[in-house]
């Protein structure tokens, strides 16, 4: 660390370390007085207050100084304070975390060594790459100062902050500092130096990117596991997309995040660069919903017609097993897709809703869905559930579909293979996971049980987690026809069952309450037909076993 040196001395001068006016160790015993000494630090200089420099003439060692205030050494060596003015050890630091790398949380607890007998401030100004919260509490909004009081003054504050991504590739050497003023009846100010913050991003200018920021976790719920899962479900959107996006600066940007209905809501504040798009992704401790999000910049306007920031939030009392991984993807994917834009959810998008908002208009969509407007949900922002949608609450599970790349290539993106030439990128592991488990699920997966006949045929299953959430049995009827009877029961969770034909075409369902046996009698014609058992979308139980009966009569 430098220690910058000030005098009229011109020979060569001793630097030496005193602690509470007691010397410690030579730092050097010679070395040219030309304005500013590299000191490494030794790793076992003991933890503690109260340091000073002395400089001496190496010709007269009468002839010496020492520095102007005290200053610490903390845990780690990544910090260095700098006592510009009046402090003295009127401040104590310590416990200082931080890994040195660039998009990290780091923390450092801050107390006065004295009582005041009034109210005394201590305001921080941050480096320009540098979020800074006074209080640790994310939920509070961002805090830039601390109040100590007569009664508080010798307890430990922790102040937290993020040495925010910037748009070089290269270690960060400036601007990684700390000011801070105290003010009140103890006046001064100083610096907290971070030294050199070690890159670890940089901006991607071939490929768009949706980045995840999770420091509004204020739960700890986003394990790395998972993560890693939540970004494989962004990376499934970003890889489709040829937009490459000119870089934004946040400086001092204000974010409300996305909240469930059960939270309080609360702003942050952000200092980082955004490649393409960032999302902050927090979770809430139970609501009748299992994710919210939505745009928090971009996507309203024609000079920014797409979304830079979004935010998420999803219920963490649903993804505490390995076995719901699956969902988590789906989720983060779901809202995901909203703060892109589907459907009616940006400028561009919201212009293709019909009046009467019961169909989504896009020119790709139409195309896709043989010439016809895409029916819509009733809320007007999902397409109708029946259909094959990663924006569907039917479908949700799988991975983004084909229908999905025509309704964000209609909302104002460049998507590979349907308006812009080239493939896309490779598609996650996760992702080609779902993808079997999709077929599985699928008409194309079908248990093919053969020809139906008189013969009372039974089949036991189970759906779930950890198995597909809806299974197909596949049979023939015979030139002569007949009627069809089915009975599904057994039941521990809340499950329809449905008949389609070979073109995919509804035919006949049950939809009783619960846990209730579903049953049906429908007259069917030669040809191939599929069996489905489906859980219903507000299902509390998410396994079941259940019976199957099929007969031809």
């Amino acid at each position: 660390k430098p220690i910058r040196i000030r005098d009229n001395i011109s020979e060569n001068v001793k630097i030496d370390l005193y602690k509470g006016g007691i010397f410690q160790a030579t730092i050097d015993s010679s070395t040219e007085s030309d304005g500013s000494y590299d000191w490494s630090i030794p790793a076992d200089l003991p933890i503690g207050s109260n340091y000073k420099i002395q400089i001496s003439s190496t010709a007269d060692g009468s002839i010496l100084d020492f520095s102007d205030a005290n200053f610490d050494i903390v845990e780690q060596a990544f910090l260095t304070v700098t006592e510009t003015s009046g402090l003295g050890s009127t401040l104590n630091i310590s416990n200082f975390s931080f890994s040195g790398k660039e998009g990290d949380e780091g923390t450092f607890d801050v107390r006065l060594n004295e009582a005041p007998k009034s109210d005394v401030t201590l305001k921080f100004e941050p480096g320009k790459f540098l979020t800074l919260d006074a209080d640790n509490d994310i939920r509070s909004g961002p805090q830039d100062s601390i109040t100590f009081t007569g009664t508080n003054w010798n307890q430990p504050r922790t102040v937290s902050f993020i040495a925010e991504k910037d748009n070089s590739q290269n270690d960060r050497k400036s601007g990684n500092t700390i000011n801070y003023v105290l003010s009140g009846e103890l006046e001064g100010s100083g610096t907290y130096d971070l030294g050199t913050i070690a890159n670890t991003y940089a901006p991607d200018n071939n490929n768009f990117n949706i980045e995840l920021d999770f420091r509004t976790d204020y739960l700890g719920f986003w394990t790395p596991e998972l993560r890693e899962i939540a970004q494989q479900a962004a990376d499934d959107w970003a890889r489709l997309i040829a937009n490459e996006l000119k870089g934004l600066k946040l400086e001092n940007q204000t974010i409300r995040p996305t909240t469930s209905r059960t939270e309080k809501g609360f702003e942050i504040e952000t200092n980082q660069f955004v490649d393409d798009m960032v999302v902050f992704v927090s979770a809430y401790s139970q609501d009748k919903y299992s994710a919210w999000g939505d745009r928090d910049f971009g996507g309203d306007s024609q000079s920014e017609p797409l979304t830079r920031v979004g935010s998420m939030t999803v219920d963490s009392s649903e993804f505490t097993t390995p076995d719901s991984h699956a969902t988590l993807y789906t989720n983060v994917s779901h809202e995901i897709g909203h703060m892109l834009g589907l459907v009616g959810n940006n400028e561009i998008s919201a212009k293709l809703i019909s009046e009467d908002g019961e169909y989504f208009t896009g020119k790709y969509t139409r195309e896709f869905n043989g010439g016809k407007n895409l029916l819509l949900a009733e809320d007007g922002y999902h397409p109708d559930h029946s259909l094959e949608s990663q924006m569907s609450y039917d479908y949700a599970g799988y991975i983004v579909t084909e229908l999905d790349k025509r309704l964000l290539a209609d909302s104002g993106y460049q998507v590979y293979d349907i308006n812009v030439q080239n493939q896309p990128r490779p598609m996650s592991e996760f992702a080609k996971f779902l993808e079997r488990e999709r077929v599985d699920d699928s008409l194309a997966g079908a248990n093919d049980i053969g020809t139906l006949s008189s013969n009372l045929q039974t089949f036991n299953g189970f759906m779930g987690s950890t198995d597909p959430r809806r299974d197909y049995y596949r049979f023939e009827v015979g030139s002569g026809g007949g009627t069809l009877e089915l009975n599904l029961s057994a039941l521990s969770g809340d499950v329809y069952a449905g008949l389609k034909n070979s073109q995919n075409e509804w035919i006949d369902d049950s939809y009783n309450s619960g846990t209730q046996t579903e049953s049906t009698r429908v007259p069917l014609e030669a040809g191939t037909y599929y069996v489905g058992t489906f859980f219903r979308k507000n299902s509390e139980v998410k396994d079941t076993d259940y019976k199957l009966t099929l007969q031809l009569t």
